[in-house]
């Protein structure tokens, strides 16, 4: 497993929406900060320009698996 594969400053397109329950319109957001919370689980806090103050919680797994499959695309800063 990778650790720390996304870092604050990498830019996140999102092909099919920012949900990982439904499917919506394209949409870009940021990693604002690594979640150290859960060593076995890393995470980051993606924020997204018109979320004031709301800050998505996403699993490294998961973008991982979502830019492989080309869901996503990661522009690191």
């Amino acid at each position: 497993m990778k650790i720390n594969d996304y870092k604050p400053g990498d830019l996140i397109l999102f092909f099919q929406g920012n949900s990982r329950f439904y499917e919506g319109a394209s949409d870009i957001g940021w990693v604002v900060r690594r979640d150290y919370e859960d060593a076995n689980e890393p995470a980051v806090l993606v924020g997204f320009p018109h979320r004031a103050n709301n800050l998505l919680h996403y699993y490294d797994v998961e973008l991982r698996e979502w830019e492989a499959g080309g869901i996503i695309e990661v522009k690191r800063g």
